[in-house]
């Protein structure tokens, strides 16, 4: 297992060097945590990754502070 620890902040040159071969050893598993500060990072553009058919490289679990209609809604912050 990797644990990658603020993900957005880690140098592409890291996780090409480190992370990408252990994805050749049966059963690698990468645990990716962040806050991102915006989409133009090394991370983000790993969330966005897709195979040749479209589908998501890497299962994604997104956890944050507000549900997906508080966001909708503009309500990212409790108390909004």
């Amino acid at each position: 297992m990797v644990i990658m620890e603020e993900a957005a902040f880690m140098d592409p040159k890291v996780f090409k060097t480190v992370v990408v071969p252990l994805f050749g050893v049966v059963n690698t598993a990468v645990l990716a945590i962040s806050s991102p500060d915006d989409e133009s990072n090394y991370y983000s553009e790993l969330l966005e990754l897709k195979t040749k058919d479209g589908e998501s490289f890497f299962e994604i679990i997104r956890i944050g502070l507000a549900c997906v209609s508080c966001l909708d809604a503009g309500k990212e912050l409790i108390g909004m």
